[in-house]
């Protein structure tokens, strides 16, 4: 249920911004050039039996070659808690970006993934704590709207699906990100 929840919630957030009228020109888009971007994701983990919504930081940083593909690269890292064990995961990606309508993309792209665990429990006054690094490859996939707000400035909601291969488990991440990129 939280996941087709998330979902559209997702699609919602997508609609708005396809169907809000821009402020720089309609149709505007960057044709070649450097852009940086930082924002925000949300997303459904589940790892074997691990179900929670968790969400944190992303970033990204590239060059767009023409009106059609950007090469650039991309890192998430986000936080959940299942069961009082707490996972902080992150991400380095190479992506690819490839407009397929004017500013509605499609993105891919892979690399590496590491992902930090730790717990505690306490009984009869005796506390017993335990941490581990894991390190894994990702893959990630979606699509984007780059909604220009100036000439320089847009706001880019996108919505995708990450999976993780990370301590021998399978980490699948329906997610949502909203990128604020400038570009150069």
């Amino acid at each position: 249920m939280k996941k087709i929840t998330l979902l559209i919630c997702l699609i919602i957030c997508l609609g708005f911004f396809v169907s809000t009228p821009a402020k720089a020109e309609i149709g505007h888009t960057q044709d070649t050039g450097w852009f940086l971007g930082v924002g925000g994701l949300v997303g459904g983990y589940e790892v074997n039996e691990l179900r929670a919504i968790g969400g944190g930081l992303t970033w990204q940083a590239g060059y767009k070659l023409n009106e059609y593909l950007a090469l650039y690269v991309q890192s998430d890292a986000y936080y959940t808690n299942d069961s009082g064990i707490n996972f902080l995961a992150s991400n380095f990606m190479p992506t690819l970006k490839v407009n397929v309508y004017e500013t509605l993309y499609f993105y891919a792209g892979g690399g590496y993934a590491g992902m930090y665990a730790w717990g505690g429990v306490t009984a009869a006054g005796l506390t017993i704590t335990g941490s581990s690094w894991y390190h894994g490859f990702c893959g990630d996939g979606g699509l984007g709207y780059e909604y220009y707000i100036t000439d320089n400035w847009t706001v880019a909601p996108q919505v995708g699906v990450n999976y993780t291969y990370i301590a021998s488990g399978h980490l699948i991440t329906p997610n949502v990100r909203v990128n604020f990129n400038y570009h150069f």
